[in-house]
This record gives C-alpha cells, structure tokens and sequence, in this order.
C-alpha cells in the first residue's frame, strides 16, 4: 500500500496577485493551484493569468494541474463563458507538449490512460512533506503536551483552593482559639454580603455591570435576529466576507503583493 503523503503548500507572490501551489493531497493524482487576486480581477482578464500559471508549475513540477482565480472575498472568478471556472493542465505523455482544457473529462481520459504516478516525493524535492503515520504522531505528541498542561494546572489550581481550605479548617481545629472565630467572622461576612447584593442594598461592581450588560445585548441580538433571519443572515454574510478580505490583505501583505489602499 502507498504512504499517503501531505506536502507543505507554496506561496510565491506575483506583484498585484499570488499563488499558492498545493502539491497532490493523499492519493490525488494532481496539483491544485489558486490565483488569489486581493485587488480584483476582470472576468476577461483572468483566463490569460491562469493560461500562464498552469504553463509554468507544470514546467516546474511535471504534474497534472487545476487551477482557479478568487478574489478578496474568497469568491471564485470564473473567465468568460466558462461557468465551471476551472482550467485543468497537464503534460502529454507522448510528445511531452502541455495540453490545457476547460473541462475535467478531458484531465480523467488522460490519467485514466497515464502510467502510475511515481513516488511524488522525487518530484517534489524542495518541498517539506511529512507522511501519514508522521503527521498522526506530530498531532498526538502536541495533544499530550497540552494534556500534560492542563493537568499541571488543574493539580494546582486544586493545590491552591483544595489544599487552602484544608490547611485553614485543619489550623482552625487545631490552632488557636481565635482562628477559628476569624474563619466564622469571614463566612458570616461572605453570607451579609450575598445577602445585601440580592436585596440590592450593595451595589454591583464595575465588572459585574459589564457582564450584566454583555449578558443583555445577547438577549437583545437573539430577539432581533428572531423577528428578521434574513437580516441576521446577510449580517453574518458581511461579517464572513470581511474576515475574508482581510485574510487574504493579511497573506497578500505578508508575500509583498502590492494592494490598492
């Protein structure tokens, strides 16, 4: 059986755009590559870009390829009179020339009738990869160590209250007469104080008023998005496509793409 493998994706900027190239996911047969355009992208133009993007990581990495462009709110740009969107590319068996097509049948006849795919790790030699079983130990080992964590914590946070509640009903058996009339003196404070909140003759803090009000707006945003769903629902379209921009500002900055301010 093959080892599946999980290759890092790369990122390579292209001054307005940028590019990341996802090598075969698993037992895929092909790459995927997305053109991310923050600055947008006319449905005339994005055909051209995604012709000579194909073109170029097939000669870089001789592997079938789909390709798609998506803008700054992570929505597809699909060419004109190319509803699908997505251009698939490969390298023909025979005269090594690169063939292109608008429809995925195209790419299945090829890899139906294509020889094994190789051990892709020879392809991708620049590329960090990890293997199935090695991606399973990376995530259980960092799983333990947040396991381990919290039980380090939960050990003294039962040290600290646990153990202080102990260590003050023991002192109060058998210490002096006077600590134990000091932990009555508290617990009778603890039960004035609960009481005079209740009947309001204690005001509450300023964190207290904080989270009485968090608590109504929640109250207040849950009724109004009974009375109107919709509304909720294109509130919470926005709010998702403006993560989106600035997602996709966030890695556009980061690969040095120029963005329109």
């Amino acid at each position: 059986m093959t080892e599946m493998l999980y290759f890092e994706t790369i990122k390579e900027s292209r001054e307005w755009y940028f590019v990341k190239y996802m090598p075969p996911v698993a037992d895929h047969r092909f790459a995927t590559i997305s053109l991310v355009f923050p600055n947008g992208i006319s449905r005339k133009s994005v055909g051209r870009f995604l012709n000579e993007e194909a073109t170029y990581w097939i000669k870089r990495y001789p592997v079938p390829v789909m390709a798609s462009a998506w803008d700054e709110k992570e929505d597809m740009v699909r060419p004109v009179d190319q509803d699908d969107g997505f251009l698939y590319a490969w390298s023909d068996t025979e005269s090594g020339a690169i063939k292109q097509s608008w429809n995925s049948d195209e790419l299945s006849l090829f890899l139906k009738g294509a020889p094994p795919p190789p051990d892709w790790r020879t392809i991708y030699t620049d590329v960090p990869v990890q293997t199935a079983s090695e991606l399973k130990a990376a995530v259980n080992q960092k799983y333990a160590k947040i396991g381990r964590r919290n039980k380090r914590i939960s050990l003294i946070l039962a040290l600290c209250v646990g153990g202080g509640r102990a260590a003050s009903a023991l002192f109060g058996f058998f210490g002096p007469a006077w600590f134990g009339v000091v932990n009555l003196a508290r617990d009778l404070w603890e039960a004035l104080r609960t009481g005079l909140r209740i009947t309001g003759r204690i005001k509450p803090s300023q964190k207290e008023k904080q989270d009485a009000e968090e608590l109504r707006k929640l109250k207040q945003y849950e009724y109004h998005c009974k009375r109107n769903p919709k509304g909720f629902a294109r509130i919470m379209v926005e709010n998702l496509e403006q993560d989106a921009r600035e997602q996709v500002r966030k890695e556009a900055e980061e690969l040095g793409v120029k963005l329109d301010r």
